[in-house]
């Protein structure tokens, strides 16, 4: 089978659906509008995989994505020379866009979050644009159940969803000592959405509290926010509040690896990839109930869903692990063998593979 990918080179999403592909044997041309950047795709040879690029970047505005129509002859020229079975266009207000413009069929769309969650909510205009866009597609696909209801208000055609799951061989959970100290992590941006704040105030007046408890709070991230995270951090700073500022996605493993229980408290989540990849390696999730996250934690089980994000219940979910820290490796136990048994994601390639086979069929019989 041979797929073209329209999608950004340097998302790690798109790095990994390529890596997948190529797995099974599927013959991959990717067209990008940015330059690849580094030397992931150096390691794939000319017959598993072409990549091309426009130089362009995505853009926000509606008025900003007309410089895609520069795009489209590059595009059909890739589909004449490559001849694919398949187009699949990740992200419905850029890629999508090109997709349904190259004019091939059979055309798959994948959305992503903010393309059907924020950018329609913009304007009835966007939001005529984003369903004259879906129309195109021959189906499409979602990562999760509120992303696919989402996204139905504007298809009405076909909607698969396929998790983006993690690779739990990558992700495995090592032998962990007796957790202490419990290591608290968040693997965030530091922007607003995130409420990172929030769990920092929350840890800094849980030892307020108890001087004495031996816990840690890490932060893989950067953002506009990080002048006022240190601020709330105070002097406990580089003592028992750790910023680690951004961490390659091949570290992160390497970040997880002795940390106990994952703090994601997102305002809004359209699924919870970072989620997935800690209780794949053993650790415990404490999440905001919002989006898809509900989808990636098992109450109880994996870890827990908070309705209320106020800093008091936030600091009280710290409080429940640090005195029965064996809660967090219960739960981190529960956590991987929730992953391995429903986002693995050499299985989510499968299952892409079939929406694949499905599409073909269907569109070939007319």
């Amino acid at each position: 089978m041979k797929v073209l990918l329209l999608s950004d080179a340097n998302s790690p999403h798109t790095r990994k659906w390529v890596e997948g592909l190529i797995a099974v044997d599927v013959q991959v041309a990717l067209y990008s509008l940015g330059a690849p950047e580094g030397d992931f795709y150096s390691r794939f040879s000319e017959a598993q995989l072409n990549v091309h690029s426009a130089f362009i970047g995505r853009k926000s505005s509606l008025l900003g994505k007309l410089v895609y129509l520069k795009a489209i002859p590059a595009i059909r020229a890739i589909i004449r020379n490559f001849l694919p079975d398949i187009v699949h266009a990740h992200y419905a207000t850029s890629y999508g866009l090109l997709g349904a413009m190259s004019g091939f069929k059979p055309l798959v769309v994948s959305v992503w979050g903010s393309d059907v969650f924020e950018f329609p909510a913009k304007t009835m205009i966007l939001a005529k644009a984003l369903g004259q866009v879906l129309s195109r597609a021959s189906v499409v696909c979602s990562t999760s159940e509120v992303m696919a209801q989402a996204a139905a208000k504007y298809f009405k055609g076909a909607i698969r969803v396929v998790p983006f799951g993690v690779d739990t061989k990558v992700f495995a959970a090592p032998e962990r000592s007796r957790p202490y100290p419990l290591r608290f992590a968040v693997a965030k941006s530091l922007s607003p959405i995130y409420n990172v704040e929030v769990v920092v105030i929350a840890f800094v007046e849980l030892k307020s509290m108890y001087m004495g408890m031996d816990i840690e709070l890490h932060i893989a991230g950067e953002g506009p926010l990080r002048g006022p995270i240190e601020a709330a951090a105070g002097n406990l700073l580089n003592k028992s509040i750790f910023l680690h500022g951004k961490i390659d996605h091949s570290k992160m493993p390497e970040f997880y690896s002795d940390k106990h229980v994952l703090f994601n408290l997102s305002r809004f989540e359209s699924f919870g990839v970072s989620v997935l990849e800690a209780s794949s390696m053993g650790l415990a999730v404490v999440a905001s109930h919002r989006g898809g996250l509900p989808e990636v934690v098992r109450e109880g089980s994996t870890g827990f869903l908070l309705e209320d994000l106020s800093i008091n219940n936030v600091a009280n979910a710290m409080l429940r692990f640090a005195e029965n820290p064996e809660l967090a490796t219960e739960m981190g136990r529960n956590g991987r063998i929730f992953v391995q048994s429903h986002f693995e994601f050499k299985e989510n390639v499968n299952m892409q593979i079939e929406v694949y086979r499905q599409t073909l069929i269907e569109w070939k019989s007319g």
